[in-house]
């Protein structure tokens, strides 16, 4: 691979990123995939708990008046 500057001819160098660096990133990225994963299972519990809440509702009952024994 040639990293050479088309407009200048200069040879293009990129940094390699320290041991630090790269261990701060996955630990970071680990903690984001935590909260991420945790926010979502949160939010689907309380989906399907408003969702059972809003089936409890609708079911019909019955008057007790119309039902002459």
């Amino acid at each position: 691979m040639n990293d050479v500057c088309p407009s200048c001819g200069a040879k293009v160098t990129l940094p390699r990123p320290s041991i630090r660096e790269v261990i701060v990133t996955t630990v970071g990225g680990c903690l984001l995939a935590v909260m991420l994963v945790s926010a979502c299972w949160i939010t689907e519990q309380c989906i399907q708990r408003e969702g059972q809440r809003i089936l409890d509702n609708m079911v019909w009952h019955e008057p007790l008046d119309s039902w002459r024994l």
